[in-house]
């Protein structure tokens, strides 16, 4: 029965994962954030997956202290993150029982890394890192809800990269472009 009800949880973790790379706004995609991480932490949970678990709890603590940054329009401290880092790393040293393990610990940096961009097109590459890395977690550990979830959460955040960030490196090199013709026209 926990098992299905695990699956059943990592579904609800899907649709709020699929929906948040696809916002512009870092304050949105935070938000989203903090509900995902806490609902596969308890998917993880349910699995007896530990070292998930406590990822989980730390990357919703995490988003939530982005949040507040972002919301005052503040840039998150280095030392912030740095605890954070060392947060994960703690933890993922007393839940370590094999190599498996290492994986959550690896996501766990690259979530730090997304969350300390203030960019929402950088937060998408190291969160399509993330996201391939917990496949294999995923996989492991049985989590075939999880493993849905990083599958379309992989397609989608690429989706969301060609959308998003591809049209707007067009648009600096227009805008770049144009300033420069600019300048020109002055010079005569």
């Amino acid at each position: 029965m926990k098992f299905i009800l695990a699956q059943i949880i990592g579904i609800a973790a899907t649709v709020i994962s699929l929906s948040i790379v696809h916002l512009k706004n870092v304050k949105y995609i935070l938000f989203g954030e903090v509900a995902a991480n806490l609902i596969m932490g308890l998917n993880y949970l349910l699995l007896d997956a530990l070292s998930g678990v406590h990822v989980n709890i730390i990357a919703t603590l995490q988003a939530i202290v982005s949040y507040i940054y972002s919301s005052k329009n503040k840039k998150i401290p280095v030392f912030v993150t740095v605890a954070f880092l060392l947060t994960y790393t703690a933890c993922s040293f007393i839940t370590y029982k094999s190599t498996i393990d290492l994986i959550p610990f690896v996501c766990a940096l690259l979530f730090a890394m997304a969350l300390s961009r203030k960019q929402s097109s950088k937060y998408r590459l190291f969160m399509l890192m993330n996201s391939v890395l917990w496949l294999l977690y995923d996989y492991r550990m049985r989590a075939f809800s999880a493993m849905l979830t990083h599958i379309l959460l992989s397609t989608s955040t690429v989706l969301a990269m060609l959308r998003l960030d591809r049209k707007s490196k067009a648009q600096k090199r227009i805008e770049i472009g144009n300033r420069r013709s600019e300048q020109t026209d002055e010079a005569f």
